[in-house]
């Protein structure tokens, strides 16, 4: 449909703004049950790097200070494959790519 007033094929403008006003209307009697959805689910925190380390050195017995400085190397290391090539893989744990947004 190219003409503001009617469609090649017969419809009228009023039976567009109709279907687009019940989906838009759709969408927002949905979007409360979305934001009650999401009200419920409580911010999860995440591990920090000295309770990540002190976890590691438990299960390796290694110092915890040693187990720093391994996540202060490796985080090197990933920055500077990110850099390079735009992906890494930490095997058995994840894989971190770069992307651009449009």
């Amino acid at each position: 449909c190219h003409s503001p007033l009617a469609c090649s094929h017969g419809s009228s403008v009023s039976a567009r703004v109709s279907t687009r006003f019940a989906t838009l209307h759709l969408l927002v009697a949905m979007a409360p049950k979305a934001m009650k959805a999401m009200k419920a689910m409580k911010a999860v925190k995440s591990i920090s790097k000295s309770g990540l380390a002190e976890a590691l050195a438990k299960a390796t017995e290694l110092k915890k200070s040693d187990c720093m400085k391994v996540f202060t190397a490796l985080a090197a290391v990933v920055a500077t494959e990110i850099k390079k090539t735009g992906k890494v893989t930490l095997p058995g744990m994840a894989m971190i790519k770069t992307r651009l947004k449009p």
